[in-house]
């Protein structure tokens, strides 16, 4: 069962639909991230000019189009299995490209997963990095072979896109047109495990 970020479960109720809860999710976490102290929106007064945000590298750029590229495929399999593994792909190179707006990797760092390192630099992520974190588990028994329901890979692929979303607006990168409306339809799986 995929789950969702714990803002998620605080707008959820029996009657509302995944999308609508993770739709929500998304909404209050767009909100937070340009939220200052005791959660106002931030504000420039009359008169003054904000500080511009530093250069997107073109390697960020790179990966957030690799990303969407990721989510697109995601979009026409028909196979559940692989509409999963390109889902949390895309949402691991979207947020690769966060870390590496964020970061200059030094030869002293150890490797260590995006998921880890997510929320030193984007804390307000850190939700979103403890979900990606504990769908890689499920990816890894697709990967030896294991199916999951097709219902779940939907789930992952709508809250992906919600993921890069996120990024593009706190990158200050432009939106992107939303994924298909029409996806493919996937063929029947089972759970094995």
């Amino acid at each position: 069962m995929t789950l969702a970020p714990k803002g998620v479960a605080a707008v959820a109720s029996p009657s509302t639909s995944p999308s609508r809860m993770i739709a929500s999710s998304s909404r209050s976490a767009a909100r937070s991230a340009g939220a200052g102290r005791g959660g106002q929106e931030r504000s420039v007064p009359p008169g003054t000019v904000p500080f511009p945000r530093p250069p997107v590298p073109p390697a960020v750029f790179e990966l957030l189009a690799r990303a969407r590229g990721t989510l697109e495929d995601a979009c026409r399999t028909a196979d559940a299995s692989e509409r999963y593994r390109d889902a949390h792909l895309g949402a691991l190179r979207a947020a690769a490209a966060l870390v590496a707006a964020r970061t200059t990797p030094s030869p002293r760092s150890r490797p260590r997963s995006v998921w880890q390192v997510l929320p030193g630099v984007a804390p307000e992520l850190s939700e979103w990095a403890a979900f990606f974190a504990a769908c890689s588990a499920q990816r890894s028994v697709i990967d030896r072979g294991g199916r999951i329901p097709a219902r779940e890979a939907d789930d992952l692929l709508r809250q992906a896109e919600m993921f890069l979303e996120i990024v593009q607006s706190s990158l200050g990168v432009p939106m992107t047109a939303p994924l298909p409306e029409l996806t493919t339809p996937l063929r029947g799986t089972r759970l094995l495990r």
